[in-house]
């Protein structure tokens, strides 16, 4: 993002709207930035935006109830928790540790902090350090009674007390406590430094936010984005990563940076889809001159199948230059109602000018172990493949079950440790069925892997498969490890579980 490019590069608080969903109860920073959000989620909220704000200051409540923002209370929100805490930050380091208490709420604001599941920090300009400390203060929150003894021990830290004063005279918090702002020098380990500050009797809250941020925006000087910084992986010893709507997953094994997209709803997902599916085509036809796609079946992809279909959408793709195969199939004929090769030629195959003998049907009601002989030797003839490795499609489309299923390779089935077929016949005692299905390895080989999932059914195996431990033989999904990196496209009712640091904000 370029914040030359004016109003089209939006500000730090509009990002952080993108993550802000219904029904949410939601921490209100205070401070400029902190500020500026809170007007414009009023704007939201006057908009129709059912959400209901804890405040972190006298002056945030005052805001936020001018705004027409619903508020709750310290009690109501220690017993319903917080689902997002939104605030400004006076230094952030790349592992995402924060120097905060500028605004002389860092009392307040810790306590809001830990109610919530999730934090997004807003910043503007210079803020960023390579190490906290770096620009010099660190406020610390003291009674009143041990005011002598905290600048005391604080000064035997190394640090260097001033008591800030408000009008000419020691300011006091909403709480009723001094802050001594402490003059400090950039920190290796910041967290020691806090521990000892702590044990300090009298000493209430520091400035020194560790372990708390998911998010960190960062602004210009007007507060345009510039730059979002993630906890890509909460296992990955504070290491963060910069990333920009599609954010890096964590990997089972190896590290794979499959990335996430969210949309409000199937029917923006089978937009965004269709748009990049156009792209995928027009590149490989480039590049190739044949695109090559393998269809999924399910609701979700047929809406994407329907979009394609009609002739606004059609026309964006040379059809004549698509080969069309399968990643799976179950054990019925063409004709059958269950086929996913009749969904996908009554929805799209039959409505674009495909040439004959460019589609490549998985045949269901064959012998499935027979067929994925055949189907595999289809393949090898149409697809160019180094000797004794696997084909590169250019897209694979894949959904994602309840089970956390991908094609048809189920929870513990044989499938799942096929690595040398290409295609496989999958036994699935949970279905008393058989079907059939393109293997890890070809999947993984595919120039791009597209997931589409959609619905409230699909939260848990969602969150299974892209935050969970790896179990490839619980939730298959995870096998899917393409070089590439998978793109998930998701809806906000499937994303709702999902960790902040894996979401990307509304499409």
């Amino acid at each position: 993002m370029n914040p030359s490019s004016g109003n089209l590069v939006p500000t730090v608080f509009e990002r952080a709207l993108d993550f802000v969903r219904p029904g949410q109860w939601l921490g209100l920073g205070s401070g400029k930035a902190s500020s500026a959000f809170v007007r414009a989620l009023g704007a939201k909220v006057r908009a129709g935006l059912k959400v209901v704000g804890l405040p972190t200051s006298v002056e945030t409540e005052t805001l936020a109830r001018a705004e027409g923002i619903p508020l709750v209370t310290l009690e109501e929100a220690v017993s319903h928790g917080l689902d997002l805490h939104i605030d400004g930050a006076d230094e952030f380091s790349p592992r995402l540790e924060l120097i905060k208490g500028n605004g002389r709420c860092d009392l307040r604001e810790r306590v809001v902090a830990t109610l919530a599941r999730e934090h997004i920090y807003l910043v503007g300009a210079g803020k960023k350090v390579a190490r906290l400390g770096e620009r010099g203060n660190l406020p610390v929150d003291v009674v009143p009674h041990a005011l002598p003894l905290a600048i005391h021990r604080l000064g035997q830290l190394g640090l260097r007390p001033v008591l800030w004063q408000k009008n000419g005279k020691p300011g006091l918090t909403d709480d009723g406590n001094y802050i001594l702002d402490c003059g400090l020098d950039p920190q290796d380990d910041p967290a020691a430094l806090e521990g000892k500050i702590r044990a300090i009797p009298g000493v209430v809250s520091t400035g020194f936010f560790l372990g708390m941020a998911e998010m960190v925006l960062e602004g210009d000087a007007d507060f345009r984005l510039i730059a979002e910084y993630r906890l890509a992986d909460e296992t990955a010893k504070g290491e963060s990563s910069i990333l920009r709507q599609e954010a890096p997953m964590p990997g089972h094994g190896k590290s794979v940076p499959n990335r996430v997209k969210i949309v409000s709803d199937a029917d923006a997902m089978a937009r965004a889809a269709a748009a990049h599916m156009v792209e995928l085509a027009k590149q490989a036809i480039a590049a190739r001159g044949l695109f090559s796609v393998a269809l999924s079946g399910g609701s979700t992809p047929k809406k994407l199948f329907e979009l394609l279909a009609k002739p606004e959408w059609a026309n964006k793709i040379d059809w004549a230059k698509v080969l069309i195969f399968f990643g799976d199939e179950r054990s019925v004929g063409p004709d059958d109602k269950d086929s996913n090769y009749r969904m996908a030629k009554l929805a799209l195959l039959d409505h674009v000018n495909l040439k004959p003998g460019h589609v490549f049907r998985m045949q269901g009601e064959a012998d499935l172990a027979t067929e994925a002989v055949r189907y595999q030797a289809e393949m090898a003839k149409i697809l160019p493949h180094p000797k004794d490795s696997f084909p590169e499609l250019d897209l694979v489309l894949l959904g994602l079950g309840t089970d956390a299923h991908t094609a048809s390779l189920f929870p513990h089935t044989r499938a799942l440790n096929e690595s040398k077929a290409w295609v496989a016949a999958n036994e699935v005692p949970q279905l008393s069925t058989r079907r059939i299905t393109l293997t890890y390895p070809v999947i993984n080989n595919a120039r791009e892997v597209l997931f589409l999932t959609a619905g409230h059914d699909k939260v848990k195996p969602l969150d299974w498969v892209l935050s969970g431990p790896e179990n490839v033989a619980e939730y298959p999904a995870q096998g899917v490890r393409p070089k590439s990196g998978a793109l998930w496209m998701v809806d906000s009712a499937a994303a709702a579980g999902l960790p902040l640091a894996l979401r990307g904000g509304l499409a």
